[in-house]
């Protein structure tokens, strides 16, 4: 989900450094752009939890299966959805494409 949240910022041309700064630059650009939607925004905030506390978390942190099998559903999501987006943003985003830029696009999710 990261890779496809950094994807998504590279059509915007930022580069975060962090999967914090990941998260705050896709609400701030991707979500505000229209590329994304907020609920996206708050799955990504999720899978970022879930990974420091299957990081960096006690024993008692882990991740049950059922955990793990709602965020692989969410990552084939992203996996699957993430061209479109990127292809549609680039596609309003050119001259006489639709809308403005700073509008985004309409993207189904």
């Amino acid at each position: 989900m990261f890779y496809c949240a950094s994807a998504m910022l590279l059509q915007l041309g930022a580069r975060p450094k962090s999967h914090a700064g990941t998260i705050s630059e896709f609400g701030r650009r991707c979500v505000m752009a229209g590329i994304a939607s907020i609920e996206e925004r708050d799955e990504l905030i999720l899978a970022e939890r879930r990974r420091n506390a299957a990081d960096y978390g006690t024993p008692q942190a882990e991740i049950d299966a059922h955990i793990a099998e709602r965020l692989l559903e969410t990552a084939g999501r992203w996996v699957e959805r993430t061209p479109r987006q990127i292809t549609e943003y680039a596609r309003q985003s050119e001259p006489g494409g639709g809308k403005e830029r700073s509008n985004g696009p309409d993207v189904e999710r």
